[in-house]
């Protein structure tokens, strides 16, 4: 037994007591506890449609930064964390081999790196790539396509090839799902924060296109894992017969080594959800963005803050 249940099913306990201490009624204590499921670990359910599904993300950053911060302050940790008895390695790996986790440390580099060019689950960036390929620039109306078809290996067609129940206003039923923004990159040539947003995830034309997509299993190298194993085609045949179609595998574009994106592709991005904002000094933003371009001079994290 290596995991403390103090530090995870204690608090789903905690939840319980400070949800009745607080008075909150039964809708407030079910969000209470999906919320402390989140912050105990995490759960993949996260993903099916609930604000929750973004917080293991930050919280991990976070007490990342918190533990850092304690032990320069002299609070004392455990005296070896990731290769002791029921620790990191044992908690996470059945028979964990750690022999080689040194060898030619500093020497040689391994990186999985991605920039993401749109907004979304990377899982639909696949299919947005074939779409980006097959398109070569255009968009189309709903009703000039006929029908569309897209194929992918299970780490993609299942995770992410969920329906996607239009007349839904949740953000998060829209990202992981390949439905939605091939749809939307079809008809807007881009998937942004905009997307997102309740005038967009209504439009009529995105239930007609979905009506036409038929999304089915397809493995150019099975076996394959991990990125090098993505892979997505898509076919979009029009009403007047012309048929668009490409595909991808194994390299997706937003990869830093394989695929990466140009400069100004970078800065499109960056500019496109900047202005998804009204209410912020854009100018302070593309002075941050400057700043992050030349990061590795900058010798004060606090150079960074000022602009954000």
């Amino acid at each position: 037994m290596c995991f403390d249940g103090n530090g995870t099913s204690g608090c789903m306990g905690g939840t319980a007591i400070a949800a009745k201490s607080l008075g909150l009624n039964e809708e407030q204590t079910l969000d209470a506890f999906g919320i402390a499921l989140s912050m105990c670990g995490g759960t993949m359910y996260n993903t099916n449609g609930f604000w929750t599904f973004k917080l293991p993300n930050a919280l991990s950053a976070f007490h990342g930064i918190w533990a850092a911060e304690m032990a320069k302050s002299g609070y004392k940790g455990l005296d070896d964390p990731l290769t002791g008895p029921q620790c990191f390695f044992d908690m996470f790996a059945l028979e964990p081999d750690t022999s080689k986790l040194s060898e030619k440390l500093g020497e040689i580099y391994y990186s999985d790196m991605v920039i993401k060019p749109w907004s979304g689950c990377r899982g639909t960036h696949v299919p947005l790539d074939a779409a980006k390929k097959a398109l070569n620039g255009r968009v189309l109306k709903a009703d000039e396509v006929k029908s569309i078809k897209v194929g992918g290996p299970a780490s993609v067609t299942g995770f992410v090839g969920r329906e996607f129940p239009f007349g839904t206003t949740s953000e998060t039923d829209a990202l992981f799902s390949i439905r939605y923004s091939l749809a939307h990159f079809i008809l807007n040539g881009s998937v942004s924060p905009a997307s997102y947003c309740k005038e967009a995830m209504l439009d009529p034309s995105i239930k007609d296109l979905q009506d036409k997509m038929e999304i089915y299993r397809w493995d150019p190298q099975p076996g394959k894992e991990g990125a090098g194993g993505m892979a997505a085609k898509v076919e979009i045949e029009l009403q007047n017969g012309e048929i668009l179609a490409d595909e991808v595998i194994g390299t997706v574009f937003g990869d830093c080594e394989l695929s990466p994106m140009t400069e100004d592709e970078l800065f499109e991005k960056f500019d496109r959800n900047v202005k998804t904002r009204t209410d912020i000094d854009y100018e302070k933003y593309y002075q941050a963005y400057e700043c992050v371009k030349s990061i590795e001079e900058v010798d004060d994290m606090c150079e960074l803050i000022k602009y954000l």
